[in-house]
């Protein structure tokens, strides 16, 4: 047995009592199923003005908004405690192979 398969086993395992995974049950919105990755706040600023080393008076802030960063999450069909499973994952994961698609 491998790190990643004790890693894999153990990631599953934890997900399973984390989300409370049973058969017909979803798994929750937004949060990426292997690393929890979901929805961060943060804020998006407005600047006007030329920078001081372009000979200007400096670059001032005008405005601040709220915004939200979303993963890039898929949908893809996985293997899970031996079924087939739809799960959501990113796309981190699927290219550092952490989840293998079942076609």
């Amino acid at each position: 047995m491998t790190y990643l398969d004790i890693y894999v086993k153990v990631s599953f395992q934890s997900i399973n009592n984390i989300f409370n995974i049973k058969q017909g049950v979803r798994v929750m919105a937004r949060i990426c199923f292997i690393c929890e990755k979901g929805t961060t706040k943060g804020r998006s600023i407005k600047r006007r003005g030329m920078a001081k080393k372009k000979g200007g008076a400096g670059r001032k802030i005008t405005g601040v908004s709220k915004r939200t960063f979303k993963p890039n999450l898929q949908k893809i069909r996985a293997e899970i405690d031996g079924k087939i499973r739809k799960i959501t994952v990113c796309t981190k994961c699927l290219k550092s192979g952490k989840v293998k698609k079942v076609v």
